[in-house]
Formats: structure tokens, C-alpha cells, sequence
């Protein structure tokens, strides 16, 4: 995978380098007779695009492609080189053959002797007869071949075993023992995946693919090869090469009189040679090879149980088979008679003065489980079909019930095996009886199912499970707490087994979730017994289209709402005789304006028909200092447009307020005659967008960002690294992004971290990616350009599963280099920690050892590389280090109990104020204000002081906790109030992973309120937030000790400064696709835009009842607005979620209404077969079932159908 590793044969200087080279080697030997120069895997197209290669090609007439011919030039003038200096010439088998495998002329290379490693063999490639062929012409071949002389392959087809398998899955000492090299072809016997191959499998029926070997003498020798790619230190070189080059040895220099028979002769001789040939090592060399200090490879033992009496050997015999009882503490040698007491033992084999041992193997006295090869994991994931039925919610409040069941629809029945069936569930399956390490035997089904890390589960058959073709089994689950959408399953489910390529189930692929059941009966979108919020029919999302919508409202002029402005009923044409004075202020945002309205510009201001940014020192609307930088003034006449703020960022917001107001009509641009003066009301107006848990690539971000700007939104807390994935390459630090970024089917987390949330098996998949250094550069860059600093999250302590196991994956790397000190450098884990617990998402292992000096080594050093990134683009400020869903989860480390003993850190509490303290430091010491969720700062009701985290009382905290069922409703003024500066994030009315309507087919969450729509987030009221608390989860009204468990009496907002703004939280689990991302953000994100900008009249209004008829009667206005919304929402790609539409049937008249009128409804009478639009007065007769759905602006996207029942 380098893409700069191959020299150029065009330029004089590479011959001049070769033959200075060769030169000193030469003289740093005596008598030295040739030189190996290479020549293996030349890449496709190297050298295409070399001038002086193309000028090379040109003067000697080199037809295409000419990288062929340039490969033959360059061997030739090497050979020229190796010549002249008295040598002959050798190199690797692909050197000296063109294209097509034919060898070059032998006589056309002027060396006495040419010497070729033959090591391309793999059979199935069709490459094996390239040996035979070198040496027919003439060439002196050394075998190599590497599917028997390649020793960095493993000894053993084993995942513990240290190696590379392309070649082939192993390579034992005895595989090399009884290599033909005189009859290559006899060697066949199977492929890279222990596939058996037959002769005629690769020569063909006739031989025609195995040409013989006619020129005997030119094959001159046998060799070993060992490559060092996986071999770190010494003894893993030791390991792979001893004893099994002893088996090269032997067959390069004797030749057994067993390798002119055929089989079966062969076989049983070869073997009776073998037995020999491994006793005089066992018995002699390998006490000589110990002598020696070299630590050869102790090979595993072998077992097996025979009516009942154990029997064990090795592979060489004279090694000591030992046992262990207790996981390897106590270890006894094997004796005859030996009968376990256990029905599972570890084995290991040692030597005989016990000095060195094997690494311990379990033995299970019962029959081993079938090994599944890939044919049957292949056959499992397309004939096996899954189906997912949610049973019932309302059992208990505390469980519910769901069956899966399998069925067989292949023309094989399906056996008990070491296969295993992977899929997705955001709820604890087993609740009851968690933890289950050996499994959860389910009923009835013969599968029981094991719990592996977050929302990643599997099920393992059992001895008598047995699905005959066209038959089903059905699992029932219970899981915790509820599920009432569909989307709560994931898709991807998938087949693997040890050793094989694990393989997506078939009918689980699609986002359409085919597999899961509809869930249309109330104990199954019913949450809990009581629970009183069911789907909306059509018919009661009339009902409340029509009640929040006033009637005869204008639509708002501009979104978000500006403090004010005033209309004239004249309109302004803006042609080419318009000018834009260029602003020396706010040059960037005149070229924007310009471009807008297609007017060119001027340095000098004319008469009449000019827009003009002026800067002005004071642009006083609001009494808010804090936001008076982004405050703008437009004044809009039919002869001039003057536009005055005093920075960029109001002149960027008056020129989004000229977007949203500009129309073309007959190829004109027209604006109205008006008047805004302008100022928002928070200083910070966000969205949270988490990539980790599902990745959206730049381009989407790119999206987000210019919708951001487009609705005056500032702030982007991108949610970089969670449990799910890490985000951003980090230098230094490759493994963050190596192993941590992918997710794939890899148990043991060496290359990725496991599959989550329907990512399937494939490191392609949805959960994999990340943003290089150059990306965040490219964020960054785009988001400063439209005034939208990004704020990043690196989640801390909590939520670190991904970083983890990349640290863990680095320690081990580094241990095996022998480099302890780089390996502990930031190391996460105490590997002697064993306290236990599972975090809400379901991890029993995404904590970081806060007590260790390596975690905050890379807390440094990761803060200071995001530093960095920010660097002459937007300088960081704020760094979020997320905080949320603490627990005690270190009560067993030694290093906090050092901890405890050093710094008097004696609880959770003091652990919590001990870490944040810390991590407060190291950005204080970078000049960076720390930004967290409130979770990370309070112990049960006691709130860390502000002033012993950060001396400079600068702490942002993101509030979202305002569930009033839990008493948190006062949480944001107490934190206020405490000196931290809050941003309101409420997960009542702010979180856009909720559900839009309280449907299973809506996708999203509904553990903080049933279901959030745009109406709900319009309404939300952050200058108070007690009028916001409603009604409960189950729509029970609130009462004021419910909101304020004081006795009612709430919390007084004494420091309403600290309040500094409002976001909107994406957390993207059930968001896979861009187009779920956007159906989930928009275009609720529209209405969090407008109460982050703009405080309206009716938040003031004491009186809820008018409140509530002051907020109808502008959400009409406001709601009318977005249809015009839709039309550039859908210009710019965007997919925001088209809402069903409502409707009424009465004697046949057709009433229908959208939550944003304006929209199109249209109707089917034959079961969706045909569409049309919904008119006016319209009628249907009929007793046929009637079907509506809204169509998106431009036409091209449709809501999820609804059904009015026929008669």
C-alpha cells in the first residue's frame, strides 16, 4: 500500500545509485558471485504519467502500455550493470517474465548464470507453472514456493498463531518435510481457504496448464523464506522460523527415495520418514537449538478421548504434555491412566527440563462442537430468514417480550455447529439474569443467546438444535424496558464462525427493516400498562392540524423572526444597473450579496440603485451586549439598500435575511420595500451532531453547515468519538483511527471494534469512517466562512470503548517491539481492574482509568493535536469533553485506590471533582474553556463548585436533563446560578432523535418524551423554563411539586446571564442513512433556529391559556412559512421529513390538512397503485379503503402512507 516505492527506469541517476550499490556490497565481499536485485510485484500503470518516461517510450518506438516494456528495459540495464561488475544476476520469478508469464529471452541478458526465486504457487492463481517454465528457458530456478517455504505463514490454522495466510492457511514442519521439488505439481492439494484441490483442478484434463519439466539441471536449489512484516522482536522470529527450516534443510539436501513413488506408496513412506526424521529433533536438535539460545516454537499438544480413557501427544515426540485445573495458576504433567476430573482442562506442552513451555489450549472432554467452514456460513446468511415480532409491552413495566424466529428456506438442513447469528438490540436482552457469560438458554428454541458489547448480541445453537429445510424455530426474548418503533431494531444481523468470513443474513439487509413485524396492536406500541398515547389516525391528526393552526395568518416574512420589521406593499426589481459598493469592512459579505442578486460591483458608490455595508460602532436593538456583535440593520428602497452592522457577522446575517426575502419572477430579482432591524437573542445557537455512533462524510457536514448559516445558527458541537467509533485522525496516534474508526465482525478488536447498531459484519459498512486531518481543516474552513465556530467533543470518561481498545491494540504493538515505555505512554486500561458494570449503552468496558497519568498524557495530547487543527483558521476556544452518564465504575482499581490515599480522593464524588479538576487544567494551561454535560458535575443533588474545577469560573455546561419525572426540572437555574454557563439542550423538547408522532413507524426514541415535533420545539419557551413542563410521559398534566419537588417552590434564575444560549442534540443511533439523518433533523431544526434567534411576544404571557392561543396563532404563521422552506431545502438535497397528512372522510367529502399548510395530499382508491392530487371539494363514492400521503415541494419524496378504512 505505497504508493511512492518503486524506482524510476527512465533517469541515468537510477543506474548510477544501482550500480554504486553494488559496488560496495561487492567489495564487502570475497568472491561475492551475484547479486539479487528484486523485481517481485512491479504495480500496475507505475510510471504512466513520468515525462521522461513517456520521452523514453517515444525514442524507442515502446507500444502501450508501456509500463511492460519499461520493466524490461530496466531488467536489462541492471543486468548490464551486475555484468560489467563481474557478477551474475538474481531476482524474484515476476522480474524476469512479461505480462502474459512468458520469461524473457535468456540470451538476451549478458550474465554468465541468471538466478530466479520461484515462489508464486498459489494454485488457484494459475501462476504454479512459472518455475518449470523459467527453467525450460534456460534460467536457474531455487524453489520458494509459498505455499510450503513461506514461514512467516502461521505453524497452525489458529487466530492465536502469529503470521500471514495468504498463501496459505499454515504451514507445519511436516508440510515442509514432504515438499516435492522435482514434481511441483504433485504438491497440489488445496486452496488458500483448506479447499481440497485435485491435478485436474489446476492442470486441466490434459495437463495443458502444467507444462513438464524438460531441463532438470536448471532447477539448482531449495529456499526458505521468512518476511518480516508480523515479526517484532527476536523470539517471534525464533518462533516462526525453528524447527520448520530444518525441514528445508532436509529436503535441500537429501533426496527420499519416497519422492519418486505415487500414492498411496508415497504417503505411507513419507510418513514412516517423518516419524523419523521428528524424533532425531526432538530427541537431539532441539536440545542443540537451545543451547544455542534460540527460543524455538514449542509446538501445542494434542488430545483426544477414547472410550473414555485421555490420551495426548505432540508433534514432537519428548515434549511433556502438562494440565491445569485452575485457568493455568498450577500446571501437572500428563501420566498414563490420566482421567480429568473437569469436563474442560487447559493443555500445554512443555520441554523435558520444563524450562519452556506452549502457550495453554482448552481441552473439552465432550465432543467437540462441528467447525463450520464458509460454505455453510454462506448458505446460513442467504437461506436463513429472520423474523422479529415484538409480543407484548405491557406484561410488566419493567420488561416486554419479543420472538425471533429463523427459518430455513434452503434445500439443506442446518446442524449444530460453531456458527453463530450476530444482530442489533438497543435493549438488554435477559435483564433479569444478566450478566450470563456462559450464555441465556432460551425456551423452546435450542439457541441460547450471550450478551457481546453494547447493542451487539449473538446466538449460539445447542447440541440438539437441528432446522430442517423449510422448517422455522421461534426464540422468545424479553428485553428491557420498552420498544414501540420499528426502527428500534437494527439491521444486519449476520452469520459467522471461528476462522471464516462472517456474512451478512440476507433478508435483514435493507433499511426498510422487512424482517421486524408491524407493531399495530396496543400491547405493542403501548409502552406501559396506563400508557394512553397511541398512533394518530387520520382522522385525530386532523384534530390537531386544525386546532394549532389559526386561521387567515400571514406567513412570516423571514425565519428566524427578526426583532423587527416593517413591509411596504412595493417591490424592488434588482437588475443589472444595480451596483454592490464593495465595503473595505466587509469585502467577503459584499461578494456574497452580489453573487446573490447577480449585480456587479463598485469601490464607488452611485447616485441611485446601490447597496451599501456600512459599519457602524453601535447597532442598538436589544439591551443584550452579549449578541450586539451580530446585530444588523437593512433599510430597502426602490432607489438604494443600506445595510449597517458592526462586524461580519451581522453583515453575513443581513445578507441571509436578503436570501430568504429574494424571489425571481420572469428571470428578475425582486425584493420588497422594507425595513429589519435585527439582533438575536442568545449568543450561542447550536446543533449537536454525533458522527460516532453512525459517520457522515464531509460533503454532508458541508450540508449541515450551509443549513446552519442559512437559519443564523453559530455553533456546531460535533460529537467526534464515542464507544461506537472515534472520528478524527490524530497524529501520533494511528490507532485511534486504524482500529478505532471501523467497526467490522472482529472478536477480539485487533483490527476494528466490534459491529453496533446495524452495521453489519463488513468494515465498508455504515459505522466505519472518519475525518482526516485535511478534512477537519476543510470543516472548519467552511464553517468559519458562514460564522459557525465548531465546538469538538472528545467524550470523556464514559463512552470510550473505541478509544480504548485502539490504545490497548497500541500497548500490545508496542510490547511486542519491546518498547514498554511507548507502550504505557497512553495506555487507558489498568489491566488489573476487574470491577464490573454495565453502562446504559450496555458496556461493561468504556471507562478510562481516571487514576492513571498515561490517561491524561492522552487527553494532552489528543487536546493539543485538535488545537492545533484549529490554528490560523478558527482559533479553538471551547473544547467539550462530554461527561455524561458517570458512574462508579473504578471502585476495584489500585491506582484510585493509590489515588485515595495520596490526594484523600474517598468516593465517586471526590473522583468525579478529581478528574474534571484535572482535564480542567490541561486545557486551562492551553488556553481553552471546558465545555461538559451537567452528568460529569453533580452527585446526586450536589453540584461541583465552579471555582475548584476552573479558576477562571469559565465552565460551559450543556443542560439536558430537565425530565421532571426524575426532579430535574429546576437542573438548568441551578446550574446557572452555580456560575456555570449553561446552554439548554432539554431532551423534552430538544432532542431530535425523538419520534415526530407517537407512531412505530416513526423512527427515533421516545424515553424523554413520547414523541417531539416541530410544533412542540416552536413552543418551547428557554426565557422560562417552567411554562415548558406539560405534561408527563404518559400525558398525565404536570403539577407544580412535579416541576419543582421543593414543596412547588422553584428555583429563582438569579444569574440569567449564565444562560447563554440553546441547542438542538442529534445522537444518530437509529440514523444510518443521510436521509434518515435529515428526516430526523428537519424541519424541527427550523423551529429551534427561531426560538434560539428570536423571543417572542407570548413567552412573556403569564396566563397559559393565552399563551398557548398567542403561540397557535404564530405558529401558524411561522408553520405557512416552510413551505417555501421546502422549496429550497429540496434545491439543496436536503431530505426533511414530509409529516402524513391528516384526514377526514364525512359522506364522501374529502378534508384534508398538513402540519405545514400548503402542502400537497394526494389520495389512492387501489391499494397505492395509483396517485392523485387531493382537490377542493373532492368526493369519493365507494367503500374501497382510501389512502393518503403528503408530497414534498419538488415532488420527488412522499410521506409514509396513511389509511382511512373503507365500509
Amino acid at each position: 500500500m505505497f504508493n511512492d516505492n518503486a524506482l524510476n527506469p527512465c533517469i541515468d541517476s537510477t543506474y548510477l545509485f544501482y550500480e554504486k550499490v553494488i559496488t560496495e556490497i561487492r567489495n564487502m565481499h570475497v568472491g561475492l558471485t551475484f547479486f539479487h536485485f528484486g523485481g517481485d510485484e512491479v504495480a500496475n500503470g507505475v510510471w504512466l504519467n513520468s515525462t521522461k518516461c513517456r520521452h523514453l517510450a517515444y525514442s524507442r518506438n515502446f507500444t502501450e502500455p508501456i509500463s511492460v516494456h519499461l520493466k524490461k528495459y530496466y531488467v536489462h540495464r541492471v543486468a548490464n550493470i551486475s555484468h560489467r561488475l563481474g557478477l551474475n544476476l538474481a531476482g524474484w520469478e515476476d522480474g524476469f517474465v512479461d505480462e502474459k508469464g512468458i520469461p524473457y529471452n535468456r540470451m538476451s541478458l549478458p550474465n554468465k548464470e541468471v538466478y530466479t526465486n520461484a515462489w508464486q504457487n498459489i494454485w488457484e492463481w494459475g501462476s504454479a507453472k512459472r518455475a518449470y517454465i523459467l527453467a525450460n528457458n534456460d534460467y536457474k530456478v531455487v524453489m520458494s514456493q509459498a505455499t510450503h517455504l513461506y514461514f512467516d505463514s502461521p505453524p497452525e490454522p489458529d487466530p492465536e498463531e502469529p503470521g500471514l495466510y495468504w498463501a496459505s492457511r499454515f504451514i507445519d514442519t511436516m508440510k515442509t518435510f514432504q515438499f516435492l521439488p522435482d514434481r511441483l505439481y504433485e504438491n497440489i492439494d488445496a486452496n488458500r481457504f483448506g479447499e481440497p484441490l485435485t491435478n485436474t483442478d489446476v492442470c486441466g484434463q490434459r495437463n495443458e496448464r502444467c507444462p513438464e519439466l524438460i531441463k532438470r539441471n536448471n532447477i539448482i536449489g531449495i529456499q526458505g523464506h521468512i518476511w518480516s512484516e508480523t515479526i517484532m522482536t527476536s523470539e517471534i522470529f525464533d518462533y516462526m522460523l525453528f524447527p520448520r527450516i530444518l525441514s528445508v534443510a532436509e529436503r535441500a539436501w537429501h533426496k527420499a527415495t519416497w519422492e519418486d513413488l505415487d500414492t498411496p506408496e508415497r504417503t505411507q513412506t513419507s510418513f514412516a520418514d517423518w516419524e523419523e526424521f521428528a524424533n532425531t529433533i526432538a530427541y537431539k536438535e532441539l536440545d542443540r537449538l537451545q543451547s544455542l539460545g534460540i527460543k524455538y516454537r514449542i509446538p501445542l499438544p494434542g488430545a483426544i478421548k477414547i472410550n473414555g480413557t485421555f490420551h495426548a501427544n505432540t508433534e514432537f515426540p519428548g515434549h511433556i504434555v502438562q494440565y491445569s485445573y485452575d485457568e493455568g495458576v498450577t500446571w501437572f504433567d500428563v501420566f498414563d491412566g490420566f482421567h480429568p476430573k473437569r469436563n474442560t482442562i487447559l493443555l500445554r506442552s512443555s520441554t523435558r527440563n520444563r524450562e519452556r513451555v506452549s502457550r495453554p489450549i482448552p481441552f473439552h472432554l465432550d465432543e467437540p462442537v462441528p467447525l463450520s467452514v464458509q460454505h455453510q456460513v454462506d448458505y446460513l446468511a442467504e437461506n436463513i430468514v429472520i423474523s422479529y415480532n415484538v409480543v407484548s409491552n405491557i406484561e410488566t413495566n419493567q420488561t416486554f417480550t419479543a420472538n425471533v424466529t429463523i427459518i430455513n428456506k434452503g434445500k439443506e438442513d442446518i446442524f449444530y455447529g460453531n456458527w453463530e447469528i450476530y444482530f442489533f438490540s438497543t435493549h438488554l436482552i435477559q435483564p433479569d439474569s444478566y450478566p450470563y457469560p456462559k450464555g441465556y438458554l432460551l425456551p423452546n428454541c435450542e439457541m441460547k443467546v450471550f450478551h457481546v458489547a453494547g447493542s451487539l448480541f449473538k446466538l449460539k445453537p445447542e447440541r440438539q438444535f437441528h432446522l430442517s429445510n423449510k422448517n422455522g424455530v421461534t426464540c422468545t426474548l424479553k428485553a428491557q424496558g420498552y420498544q414501540v418503533a420499528r426502527s428500534d431494531s437494527m439491521p444486519n444481523w449476520y452469520v459467522a464462525a471461528e476462522g471464516m468470513q462472517a456474512k451478512e443474513i440476507l433478508f435483514t439487509r435493507n433499511e426498510t427493516l422487512l424482517f421486524v413485524g408491524p407493531l399495530n396492536q396496543p400491547e405493542q406500541y403501548l409502552r406501559f400498562q396506563g400508557d394512553v398515547l397511541s398512533p394518530f389516525t387520520p382522522e385525530e391528526r386532523f384534530q390537531i392540524n386544525d386546532a394549532t393552526n389559526e386561521k387567515d395568518t400571514e406567513p412570516k416574512h423571514v425565519i428566524p423572526t427578526p426583532v423587527h420589521i416593517h413591509f411596504n406593499n412595493r417591490s424592488i426589481i434588482i437588475d443589472d444597473t444595480w451596483v454592490m459598493h464593495v465595503s473595505t469592512d466587509f469585502p467577503n459579505e459584499s461578494m456574497l450579496i452580489a453573487d446573490l442578486l447577480n449585480i456587479s460591483t463598485s469601490l464607488r458608490k452611485t447616485s441611485i440603485k446601490y447597496i451599501e455595508l456600512q459599519k457602524l460602532s453601535h447597532v442598538h436593538i436589544l439591551d443584550n451586549n452579549r449578541t450586539r456583535d451580530e446585530s444588523y440593520e437593512i433599510n430597502a428602497s426602490p432607489h438604494a439598500i443600506t445595510i449597517s452592522a458592526q462586524t461580519s457577522k451581522g453583515a453575513f446575517y443581513a445578507y441571509k435575511t436578503l436570501a430568504f426575502l429574494k424571489e425571481t419572477r420572469n428571470g428578475s430579482n425582486h425584493l420588497p420595500v422594507f425595513t429589519i432591524r435585527d439582533q438575536p437573542r442568545f449568543p450561542y445557537r447550536g446543533l449537536h451532531l454525533d458522527v460516532s455512533r453512525n459517520f457522515q462524510p464531509k460533503k454532508e457536514i458541508y450540508k449541515l453547515l450551509e443549513v446552519l448559516s442559512m437559519y443564523k445558527l453559530n455553533t456546531l458541537h460535533f460529537h467526534l468519538t464515542d464507544d461506537e467509533g472515534w472520528r478524527l485522525e490524530i497524529p501520533g496516534i494511528p490507532e485511534l483511527t486504524a482500529v478505532g474508526s471501523t467497526r467490522c465482525h472482529d472478536p477480539q478488536e485487533e483490527e476494528c471494534v466490534v459491529p453496533q447498531l446495524g452495521s453489519g459484519a463488513s468494515k465498508t459498512a455504515y459505522g466505519s469512517g472518519y475525518y482526516t486531518i485535511n478534512d477537519y481543516k476543510d470543516i472548519l474552513r467552511y464553517a468559519n466562512d458562514r460564522h459557525i465556530r465548531v465546538i469538538p467533543e472528545i467524550s470523556l470518561p464514559i463512552h470510550t470503548h473505541a478509544a480504548k481498545r485502539a490504545m490497548e491494540v497500541r500497548y500490545r504493538k508496542y510490547m511486542n517491539y519491546g518498547n514498554k515505555s511507548a507502550a504505557h505512554q497512553f495506555l487507558l486500561t489498568d489491566f488489573e481492574d476487574k470491577t464490573e458494570y454495565l453502562t446504559m449503552q450496555m458496556f461493561k468496558d468504556n471507562a478510562i482509568n481516571i487514576c492513571m497519568n498515561s490517561t491524561y498524557e492522552f487527553i494532552r495530547h489528543v487536546v493539543r493535536s485538535i488545537k492545533d487543527m484549529h490554528v490560523d483558521i478558527q482559533p479553538l476556544r471551547t473544547l467539550h469533553i462530554g461527561g455524561d452518564g458517570m458512574a462508579d465504575v473504578w471502585s476495584n482499581s489500585s491506582d484510585c485506590q493509590t489515588q485515595k490515599i495520596v490526594n484523600g480522593v474517598n468516593d465517586t464524588h471526590h473522583l468525579r471533582q478529581y478528574f474534571v479538576s484535572k482535564v480542567s487544567k490541561i486545557l486551562d494551561d492551553e488556553g481553552l474553556r471546558m465545555a461538559v454535560f451537567e452528568d460529569v458535575l453533580s452527585n446526586e443533588n450536589t453540584l461541583l463548585n465552579v471555582t475548584e474545577i476552573s479558576p477562571k469560573r469559565d465552565v460551559m455546561v450543556l443542560n439536558w436533563n430537565n425530565i421532571c419525572e426524575w426532579g430535574n426540572g429546576e437542573s438548568a437555574y441551578k446550574l446557572a446560578n452555580a456560575g456555570y454557563n449553561v446552554v439548554i439542550g432539554h431532551a423534552t423538547h430538544l432532542y431530535l432523535d425523538h419520534t415526530h408522532e407517537p407512531d412505530p413507524k416513526e423512527r427515533g426514541a421516545s424515553w424523554a418524551s413520547r414523541y417531539i415535533d416541530t410544533r412542540k420545539i416552536f413552543g418551547f419557551v428557554p426565557s422560562n423554563i417552567y411554562y415548558n413542563p406539560d405534561q408527563d410521559s404518559n400525558n398525565k398534566p404536570f403539577t407544580q411539586i412535579d416541576i419543582c419537588p421543593s414543596n412547588g417552590i422553584c428555583t429563582t434564575l438569579k444569574r440569567p446571564e449564565n444562560i447563554i444560549g440553546m441547542q438542538a442534540q442529534v445522537w444518530t443511533e437509529a440514523m444510518r442513512t443521510v436521509e434518515e439523518l435529515h428526516e430526523m433533523i428537519f424541519p424541527r431544526l427550523l423551529g429551534v433556529a427561531e426560538r434560539a434567534w428570536h423571543e417572542a411576544l407570548w413567552e412573556r404571557t403569564e396566563d397559559k391559556v393565552e399563551r398557548i392561543r398567542k403561540t397557535n396563532e404564530e405558529w401558524t404563521s411561522f408553520s405557512a412559512a416552510l413551505t417555501k422552506e421546502f422549496m429550497r431545502l429540496d434545491k439543496m438535497g436536503v431530505m426533511y421529513r414530509l409529516p402524513p397528512p391528516g384526514a377526514r372522510l364525512i359522506n364522501g367529502a374529502v378534508r384534508v390538512n398538513t402540519t405545514f399548510p400548503g402542502m400537497h395530499v394526494e389520495f389512492s382508491l387501489d391499494n397505492e397503485q395509483t396517485w392523485s392530487v387531493v382537490t377542493t371539494d373532492m368526493i369519493i363514492v365507494g367503500k374501497e379503503d382510501v389512502h393518503f400521503r403528503t408530497r414534498s415541494a419538488d415532488g420527488s419524496r412522499f410521506s409514509r402512507v396513511v389509511t382511512i378504512k373503507g365500509n
